[in-house]
């Protein structure tokens, strides 16, 4: 079985998703992410003799995970790194940080900016034109990001520590 279709596995991603509440933990970590590796990529990886580069961050995950992973995903821990180590020049204009996205003012931004969550990958919005956006759906999707625990079903499990 070493690869399955397309559309298999996307039934099975959804299965795995769906076990999730009732699975979590039983069956320990190296056989959770395989399943979770099996859902996303169609194929059981190959953990003791990684091939792929997605194979490779799998095993990393469980095997030896970097002691830093928490502070390079975190969007705010990794802006001080960075200039610890003498590249303060590289980072993009800081313009609001916020644990309440109610208390965003949008009339105080530019006209073009990026929101996004500092403990999650993925979540970003990009606003090219302020005039063109619904300040109330933004509140919305920040408040989702600011609930949601990123990493749990993906077993990135660095992003844990991370203060939303």
């Amino acid at each position: 079985m070493r690869r399955i279709t397309r559309w298999l596995a996307r039934g099975l991603a959804w299965r795995v998703e769906a076990m999730a509440p009732w699975v979590g933990g039983k069956l320990g970590a190296a056989a959770e992410d395989r399943l979770v590796f099996l859902a996303s990529h169609g194929y059981l990886p190959h953990l003791r003799h990684p091939r792929t580069s997605n194979e490779k961050i799998c095993n990393r995950k469980l095997f030896n995970p970097a002691q830093r992973a928490t502070t390079l995903a975190d969007k705010l821990a990794v802006r001080k790194f960075v200039a610890e180590r003498g590249y303060p020049e590289i980072l993009n204009k800081l313009l609001l940080v916020t644990q309440r996205p109610e208390e965003i003012d949008f009339s105080r931004l530019p006209q073009s900016f990026v929101v996004k969550a500092s403990h999650g990958s993925g979540w970003i919005i990009l606003v090219r034109n302020k005039d063109e956006i619904v300040p109330e759906e933004i509140v919305d999707r920040c408040g989702l990001w600011m609930n949601s625990v990123y990493g749990e079903w993906g077993r990135e499990l660095h992003y844990r520590d991370i203060p939303p």
